[in-house]
């Protein structure tokens, strides 16, 4: 049974796929892939129509304005977990992507190791914020 449903947002098509057949290996069915969108506009309404519990982003250095979907998801969705793909590890990107609003920061290099232990750390982190928003919720009267 699929427990946590991942959204792939990329510019680049090819590592769509990639990150997707490796997720479905990795996760022995606990992730089942929503859907994927390229970054801006596509990638906010796609948050918004799937309510996906995780969002997969895939960063690039040589695109200005990489991080700033990050922060526009958070802002919009923020009952997902969300997932930075970075170029480099220990990098200037991980950090800016944590202040930016990811929950967990993979780099491309570990990817192999570290891509499913970053969504279900995302995951678990969503459900936390849900819990919270959930008991501050104020009680509706009828």
């Amino acid at each position: 049974m699929h427990s946590i449903l991942v959204l792939v947002i990329s510019a680049n098509h090819t590592e769509v796929r990639v990150l997707q057949s490796i997720l479905r290996e990795q996760s022995e069915g606990e992730v089942a892939i929503v859907g994927s969108a390229d970054r801006g506009e596509e990638a906010l309404s796609r948050s918004l129509a799937l309510r996906p519990q995780v969002i997969l982003v895939n960063l690039d250095r040589t695109e200005d304005g990489a991080l700033e979907i990050i922060s526009r998801l958070r802002g919009l969705v923020l009952e997902a977990g969300i997932v930075a793909l970075i170029p480099t590890a220990g990098s200037v990107y991980e950090e800016m992507a944590c202040a930016a609003g990811a929950d967990a920061v993979v780099a491309r290099t570990d990817v192999a190791t570290g891509l499913m232990p970053a969504v279900r750390r995302a995951a678990r982190s969503a459900q936390s914020r849900r819990r919270l928003v959930d008991q501050g919720a104020p009680e509706q009267v009828p």
